[in-house]
C-alpha cells in the first residue's frame, strides 16, 4: 500500500509502517524479526538483485539509517557508510550521508560509483515507495572524478544487452568479438533487410552505409577526426545514440577518402569496445560487407 502519511523524519526516527514482515512463533512474545529487501549489485556489476535480510526490529521501526548499515554491511556501499539524517514525503526524498560513503564512492571507479547510488537509491526508494532521492554527503552535491550528482536521482534502470535481429539477419554466423556490420553501398535488397531507424548526411553526397551494432545495449559515436603529427584528434560529434536498441540501423552515408580518414566510429557494449575509421583502400576497394571486431573489456 502506497504511504499516505507524508514523512518528515531523521535518521534515527524515520520508519515506514509495513516496511517488512514479521514472524511470530508460538502464544509468546518472540524476538523482533523483520525482513527488508535490499537491491544490491550483482556479480557482473551490470544491474541489481535482490537480497533478503533479517533485522531484529519491530517492522515499523526500520529506518533508513538501518537500511544504510544493512547495505554496508552487504558490501553494497561503502563499509563505513552512515546516514546523518532523512527526510520523505511520500514522493520525494532527501538522505544525507557522512563523508566515508562520498569518499568510498568517489573511489570506486566508474562502474562501482554506479552500482553504489543505484544500490542505495533503489532501495530507499523502493522502501519508502519514493519517484527520486535526493543525495548529499555532509550537506553538500557528492562530486567524483566522473560526474557531480547535484539533482533528484531517480531508481536506475540497468539495459539488459541482446544481440540486434538485422545484425544477425545480415551475420547469421559471426562470431562474439564481432560487434559492428557495415554494409557498404548497400544494394536494394539489403536496403529492405536493414532498414535505416537514424540517417547521417543523407544518401547523395559521400558513400552509402547501413550501420548495424550487434548488441541493443551499444552506444555508438560518429565522429569528425582531424590527423595531425600521426595521431588521429575527434573534433566534433556528428552522431551520438546511447543504448541503440532493437533493429536500429544508422543509414545515409559516410566519406570514405584516398587520403587520411576524417570520419571516426566508437562503438562500446557491455562487453566490448571498437573504434573504426572510415577509409578507402585505393587496391582493393571496400567490401560490400565489412564484420568489425571488438576488444573485450570484461
Amino acid at each position: 500500500m502506497a504511504m499516505v502519511l507524508a514523512l518528515l523524519c531523521t535518521a534515527a526516527g524515520c520508519a515506514r509502517v509495513g516496511g517488512g514482515s514479521q514472524t511470530t512463533v508460538g502464544s509468546t512474545t518472540p524476538a523482533p524479526h523483520t525482513e527488508i529487501t535490499l537491491l544490491v549489485p550483482n556479480a557482473a556489476l551490470d544491474n541489481l538483485e535482490e537480497k533478503t535480510v533479517v533485522l531484529a526490529k519491530e517492522a515499523d521501526t526500520v529506518d533508513a539509517g538501518d537500511l544504510t548499515r544493512a547495505l554496508a554491511d552487504s558490501g553494497a556501499v561503502p563499509a563505513d557508510s552512515a546516514i546523518l539524517s532523512f527526510e520523505a514525503d511520500g514522493v520525494h526524498g532527501k538522505a544525507n550521508l557522512n563523508k566515508a560513503f562520498a569518499d568510498g564512492v568517489a573511489a570506486s571507479g566508474t562502474a562501482g560509483e554506479t552500482m553504489m547510488l543505484a544500490s542505495f537509491v533503489n532501495t530507499l526508494c523502493a522502501f519508502y515507495e519514493l519517484s527520486d532521492l535526493t543525495v548529499t554527503a555532509e550537506g553538500k552535491p557528492i562530486e567524483t572524478g566522473h560526474n557531480v550528482y547535484d539533482a533528484p536521482m531517480t531508481p536506475f534502470v540497468f539495459q539488459t544487452s541482446a544481440d540486434n535481429s538485422v545484425f544477425t539477419s545480415l551475420a547469421p554466423d559471426a562470431e562474439e568479438a564481432v560487434r559492428l556490420v557495415i554494409v557498404n553501398v548497400p544494394t536494394d535488397a539489403q536496403r529492405e533487410q536493414a532498414p535505416a531507424t537514424d540517417t547521417v548526411f543523407g544518401n547523395e553526397v559521400q558513400d552509402p552505409v547501413l550501420i548495424v551494432p550487434r548488441a541493443t545495449d551499444a552506444k555508438l559515436t560518429l565522429w569528425a577526426v582531424d590527423y595531425t603529427d600521426g595521431s588521429f584528434t575527434k573534433r566534433e560529434t556528428v552522431f551520438e545514440r546511447d543504448a541503440v536498441g532493437e533493429e536500429f540501423v544508422l543509414g545515409g552515408s559516410v566519406l570514405r577518402p584516398e587520403g587520411a580518414p576524417v570520419y571516426m566510429l566508437v562503438l562500446t557494449d557491455s562487453e566490448y569496445t571498437l573504434e573504426y575509421l572510415f577509409s578507402y583502400n585505393g587496391k582493393d576497394g571496400v567490401p560490400n560487407l565489412e564484420l568489425i571486431r571488438g576488444e573485450k573489456t570484461k
